[in-house]
């Protein structure tokens, strides 16, 4: 029994299913106080308290610059999408970075066919990876970690999800990029943003993808969970528009609660993390996952189906 994960999800209460097309989204609510205080990604981009940049003039592809200037801790969410610099990358693990600091972080890249500087320092993409991408990405990164290479990730493995998600959408790119696919689709992404819109207070959601559970994302906070909602539903919505099934949000709570109960008999494994606390990983037959965890509070939890 994963002791964390059973005392964790014991604690989170979920509301009604929501249904837009072959999407339903059942939000997630955390009784706990919202601890500890931190700027998500994008708050502190908007605010210009923090930078990311390649490391160094020359740059190096698993590797990127964080600049925190602000006094308050900075969260990167496993999956986030950053623009620009040499090439577009994608986070491969959720930290939690001290204020007031400057950390290499691990990245993967999303983009195969650049390696130029477009501008100086990276953008937020405005979304968090393809859930399917996220997955594979993490499983490589699990693999890594146990192996005591670090936060490392197939990269190939990530350049062929990519490419999938190009052809499957019908989009051509001319340097293999996620965010080309992604841009494609912001008509049609914002289609489901305008439905799947967050309560108040949420915390996280659990996503379901033609009837049958995809992922859960957590966050300890909920007004960051308020700025981090739409890069979540953009991960799942890609899949969803990828392949349109008829789906039905009847016994979908059945369905989360199944898929929460297997994942309490996760395997887990506990890491070093880059930055602040640490990282756990989840492996079972059926569900894989990870949480950022600091002082034993759990800052951030995605659960995926294998």
């Amino acid at each position: 029994m994963n002791t964390l994960l059973t005392d964790y999800l014991s604690r989170i209460a979920l509301r009604e299913p929501k249904q837009f097309k072959n999407i339903v989204v059942i939000p997630v609510f955390d009784g706990t106080y919202d601890k500890p205080d931190y700027l998500t990604l994008t708050e502190a981009l908007q605010q210009q308290l923090a930078t990311i940049t390649e490391v160094g003039t020359n740059g190096q592809v698993p590797n990127v610059k964080v600049t925190n200037r602000s006094e308050l801790r900075l969260l990167l969410v496993d999956g986030e999408e950053l623009i620009g610099a040499k090439q577009n990358r994608t986070l491969n693990a959720s930290i939690l970075l001290a204020g007031k600091s400057e950390t290499v972080v691990p990245v993967s890249c999303t983009e195969a066919g650049r390696w130029a500087y477009k501008t100086a320092a990276f953008a937020d993409a405005g979304y968090v990876s393809p859930y399917k991408l996220r997955k594979i990405k993490s499983s490589s990164v699990a693999a890594s970690l146990k192996a005591a290479m670090g936060h490392k990730s197939n990269q190939h493995a990530v350049w062929d999800e990519v490419l999938h998600c190009c052809l499957a959408s019908h989009v051509q790119s001319p340097t293999s990029a996620m965010n080309d696919t992604l841009s494609a689709k912001a008509a049609e992404l914002e289609e489901y943003l305008q439905v799947l819109k967050p309560l108040p207070n949420q915390k996280g959601l659990v996503v379901l993808v033609n009837g049958e559970v995809a992922g859960a994302d957590v966050v300890s906070s909920a007004r960051a969970y308020q700025v981090l909602h739409p890069k979540f539903i953009r991960s799942y919505v890609l899949e969803a528009l990828l392949e349109k099934k008829p789906s039905s949000a009847e016994s979908a709570r059945e369905k989360v609660a199944t898929f929460f109960e297997t994942s309490k008999t996760t395997t887990e494994h506990v890491h070093h993390v880059v930055g602040c606390g640490e990282d756990h990983r989840f492996e079972g037959q059926n569900i894989s996952g990870a949480a950022l965890v600091l002082d034993g509070n759990v800052v951030h939890l995605n659960l995926y189906r294998n």
